[in-house]
């Protein structure tokens, strides 16, 4: 397959493209210049691409300032936008498009699966509402689309794990305050995986959580990391600590989203790393 992938740059990216030429698919970098391209010579740019990845997003882990909120807006409505504008004159359309999307969208009290209707009514909430608006486009152009919401990816060289495990390397790992908070997650391999069966599949359409089929809290993952990398977990996060360091960011952190991958277990999809032990003993082997 010839597949185009916007945000390639990033770490899901590159991991996701280096599988997929293993694999003897073409890869089309879709890079920010080419978002500055006219909405004809974009579309001349991805025409004969059997699938397009939509991936581009600024980081969500970082100081909210105001001008950051409009990045993270920006950064995944307008390519979005940008994308599909070009697919409607693009004189052969892909047989299929894939957008990233985020578990951000649900709220943190009810368990919730892809049919489920209980969102967020907070910033990243609103963002992702706004993102899968442009993205759900596609549909008038009958083009097989998925939108995939993330969990927290973890992987050994990249994303949030490096960064959470640096704290216990030192001896000061602990849990965030009452450690109760409740974090979807996934490894990077089952979501590169995950995405190979949704490029694939031509029964895959719509909405799928791209999330290990057990959620876990803050604690759990916590002791686990702890006992992996056989060191205590004697420390506590203050979260007000957390919101001084990120302001409204802190919330993607203390709050948590308990979320199921219903649609990729009715695809038959088999995860290599189900729950937090197996995908913790992995990554730190």
């Amino acid at each position: 397959m010839k597949i185009a992938i916007a945000g390639i740059t990033g770490y899901i990216g590159q991991k996701l493209s280096k599988y997929l030429m293993s694999e003897g698919h073409e890869i089309v970098p879709v890079k920010r210049n080419h978002f500055k391209l006219s909405q004809d010579d974009f579309a001349a740019y991805l025409n004969g691409c059997d699938a397009i990845i939509n991936l581009s997003g600024a980081p969500v882990i970082k100081r909210w300032t105001e001008s950051w909120k409009k990045e993270i807006l920006s950064s995944r409505v307008e390519t979005t936008r940008k994308i599909v504008a070009a697919l409607t004159v693009t004189k052969r359309k892909p047989d299929v498009y894939i957008n990233a999307s985020a578990i951000g969208i649900y709220d943190y009290e009810h368990e919730n699966d892809e049919t489920t209707p209980y969102f967020g009514h907070n910033f990243l909430a609103d963002v992702v509402k706004q993102w899968e608006a442009e993205a759900k486009k596609v549909n008038d152009l009958e083009i097989r689309s998925c939108i995939t919401r993330f969990g927290v990816v973890l992987g050994k060289d990249g994303s949030a794990f490096p960064v959470m495990k640096k704290p216990f390397e030192w001896f000061v790992g602990g849990k965030i305050g009452d450690g109760q908070q409740v974090m979807s997650f996934i490894h990077i391999e089952d979501l590169i995986r995950a995405l190979e069966e949704l490029l694939t599949n031509k029964k895959a359409n719509g909405v799928y959580n791209l999330v290990a089929p057990q959620y876990c809290t803050n604690k759990e993952f916590t002791l686990t990391l702890a006992k992996a990398l056989h060191r205590p977990a004697l420390f506590t996060v203050p979260v007000f600590a957390l919101k001084l360091l990120y302001g409204g960011a802190a919330e993607v952190v203390v709050g948590g989203e308990k979320v199921i991958p219903a649609k990729l277990k009715e695809l038959g999809f088999k995860f290599q790393y189900p729950e937090i032990s197996s995908t913790i003993n992995d990554l730190v082997e």
